[in-house]
């Protein structure tokens, strides 16, 4: 078994030395094309430093300028294989390599490894499956002409393709072949190399073909190999090392790095430092070793690099526990970032500020936490709490550190390992939960405070903050509860006096959660009309935009029937919001209210801006929406005022807007709908009454 070297450099002479004496050393043959654009003569050098008189033989290629992302890297390689094809009689496996490569184990090791395999080792993907591109062009790489280079004429470039997509222009690969893409670097054996070679040779609709490509080396080699060779004799194995970091910039490998390429897997590595000269030095006097050799030098002569080796991987795994708060981490985005705290946490939702100090309190009260008020509010951060800890931003520092308040709240974390992280959020809870529902130790938890006044602006907004958390957390990965302040005080004290852990206190609060009036609205596959559909209360809607009319209708209705018409029900919400977001914040005012009133009717009066949430509404058989229209403003009826007479047109112009809506959400409807002037109060008194005792319940239950 021998393998034989394809090397592509672009280096000067001197920076390839120790790469040549290492692969000639050990008996390899090397086909090298040195790129026309670099100074000086390669082959003069080789002879000067004595390498014709080691075993393995150099043929120098046809040199060509080679330019990134064009078909000139395929040619430098072709051209190599053609001094193969001339020249090369006993190897068995030729592999690519660049003048930044560099052997970490012996050649015959590499020998040994390849007769065991026996295949083709190339990363060939299938491109039409799958993307093998993470960021960038894939398809368009072969099927549009590429005329420009992206590196040196962008504009051109996008120019050319966005040109090409308008004229529908879409290149088919020749031969019927199926395009593959991967890593330009391989190691094929003999017999498929000198196939690619004789099909290049006889069919030159493939150069013009790849000439207009793309990338070409990481397209041209995977198709031909995908195409020519049984899948079952191709293994994408590589037997080269080469790692990018996150911006895409290639690991680059220097003197101290020995004892990590000592214990690398594969048997060579890419970019090994010009300047590391030690480094280059040893890995080729390992090249040329034989096996035998190369476990003997490993076990007498590398101690100090396995004690290296062993802090270098102690140091890895402290990196490892701590790599989500490291710099690197901090330029990720919020979502992977706060996914990768490992800390519990609590985040307790709410828009009364009592409520939410007393659920902070009680959760104080347990052991391994540390408690804060409202972290990204200036009026609640540092609240002091028995087990607050680290904050690390200050009162005036609060609305600067929203831009990086996932790095905040890492900071929190990290200055307390293994304890849980308890925190509020109020009005601008929205924006924090679009990112904190995606973690699985995060839990969000709305406590309820005792609602006596539930027609109080105060409460309205809270239950309507919960109505939008709700709504948010829809789809999530965090975990969801709603419980009582009442209740949570029973719970901590539980686990207290039981000394039971978190785990028990969470698992708790999910049972709990379970029982609630509302189990539906955490299931993923939630539905907003069932949900409407099933509150057990009757709700009326009176629709009306004249004032007088509408006090008129609402002493009829709570005067006979015992009944709290809302009446600002939506001023909560901003106008012109037609998100779905509302639906449990109606259901919290219908419970409320059936709670407090014994009856479960549920009265309240929209404007003309409000119609449009009849969309949903409209679908609840226990519904009754009952329209009063306002007089008609005639031209006989209009005066002149004093501040003009013009309200009086813009009026009838609500009027018929009220009309206008209401025909299109109750043409189709399964609740009841009712039409009246104002003048047939009478008969509407009468239609109310049956209505509400035909749609009476016998069950006090919300659901």
């Amino acid at each position: 078994m021998k393998v034989s070297f394809i090397l592509l450099a672009h280096e000067p002479a001197d920076k390839l030395k120790s790469l040549l004496g290492a692969l000639l050393g050990a008996g390899s043959n090397v086909f090298v094309h040195h790129d026309a654009g670099t100074p000086g003569n390669l082959a003069e050098a080789v002879a000067s430093w004595g390498y014709d008189r080691l075993p393995g033989k150099i043929f120098f290629a046809d040199r060509v300028k080679v330019v990134w992302g064009e078909w000139s890297i395929v040619q430098a390689t072709l051209n190599c294989i053609d001094q193969i094809h001339q020249h090369d009689e006993d190897s068995d496996y030729f592999m690519l390599l660049s003048g930044s490569c560099m052997p970490v184990k012996p050649i015959q090791l590499l020998e040994e490894y390849l007769e065991q395999s026996g295949k083709d080792h190339i990363e060939a993907v299938d491109a039409v499956k799958y993307n093998w591109i993470t960021a960038g062009i894939q398809k368009e790489r072969w099927s549009l002409y590429h005329l420009f280079n992206w590196r040196y004429q962008q504009r051109r470039f996008d120019y050319s393709l966005k040109l090409q997509e308008k004229l529908k222009v879409n290149r088919k690969i020749p031969l019927g072949h199926t395009p593959h893409m991967g890593s330009q670097w391989w190691c094929l054996r003999r017999s498929t190399v000198l196939s690619i070679h004789d099909l290049v040779s006889k069919r030159s609709v493939l150069r013009r073909f790849y000439k207009r490509t793309w990338v070409p080396d990481e397209l041209f080699f995977q198709t031909m190999v995908a195409n020519l060779v049984p899948k079952t004799e191709v293994v994408d194995d590589l037997v080269t090392r080469y790692r990018f970091n996150e911006w895409g910039v290639p690991r680059v490998y220097f003197d101290n790095d020995i004892a990590e390429l000592l214990a690398e897997e594969k048997f060579f590595v890419r970019k090994v430092s010009h300047t590391a000269l030690t480094l280059r030095e040893r890995l080729r006097q390992i090249a040329i070793m034989k096996n035998s050799e190369f476990a003997i030098y490993l076990e007498r002569d590398c101690h100090e690099e396995l004690l290296a080796l062993r802090s270098h991987l102690d140091l890895l795994e402290h990196i490892k526990g701590n790599q989500w708060f490291n710099l690197a981490s901090h330029l990720e985005n919020k979502f992977d970032y706060i996914k990768s705290i490992p800390s519990r946490i609590i985040v307790l939702v709410g828009g009364d500020r009592e409520t939410k100090r007393a659920a902070l309190t009680t959760l104080d009260s347990m052991q391994d936490t540390v408690v804060y008020g409202d972290l990204f509010d200036p009026q609640e951060v540092g609240a002091g709490y028995e087990h607050t800890g680290y904050l690390g931003i200050s009162k005036d520092a609060v609305k600067l550190a929203r831009h990086t308040w996932h790095q905040v709240l890492g900071d929190i974390a990290y200055h307390a390992p293994g304890k849980t992280v308890v925190f509020s959020l109020g009005r601008n809870a929205k924006q924090f939960l679009d990112v904190l529902r995606w973690s699985p130790l995060v839990n969000v938890v709305m406590v309820d405070g005792k609602y006596t006044d539930y027609h109080s602006r105060t409460v309205m907004e809270d239950l309507y903050l919960k109505s939008q958390t709700y709504y948010k957390l829809q789809h999530r990965h965090c975990h969801f509860s709603r419980i009582s302040n009442e209740s949570l005080n029973e719970l901590v004290g539980q686990c207290i006096s039981n000394n039971h852990s978190w785990r028990y206190f969470l698992g708790a609060l999910e049972s709990k959660q379970a029982k609630q009036k509302w189990p539906s609205l955490l299931r993923q596959d939630h539905d907003h009309y069932a949900f409407l559909k099933a509150l057990r209360s009757r709700m009326v809607v009176l629709i009306t935009e004249n004032e007088g009319d509408k006090r008129k209708v609402i002493e009829l209705i709570e005067g006979n029937h015992s009944v709290n018409v809302f009446t600002n029900v939506f001023d909560v919400i901003s106008r012109g919001d037609r998100t779905l977001d509302w639906h449990y914040y109606l259901s919290d005012l219908a419970y409320l209210n059936a709670q407090a009133s014994g009856e479960h009717i549920f009265a309240m009066h929209f404007s003309t801006d409000d119609i449009p949430r009849l969309e949903t509404l409209r679908w609840k058989k226990e519904l009754l929406v009952i329209h009063v229209e306002g007089e008609n403003v005639t031209s006989d009826s209009i005066v002149l005022r004093p501040k003009g007479a013009m309200d009086q047109f813009k009026a009838q112009d609500r009027v018929q807007a009220e009309r206008d809506l209401l025909n299109i959400y109750m043409q189709e409807r399964q609740c009841d709908f009712l039409s009246y002037r104002n003048d047939e109060m009478d008969c509407f008194m009468i239609d109310v009454h049956n209505w509400l005792t035909e749609h009476a319940y016998q069950s006090n239950e919300q659901f």
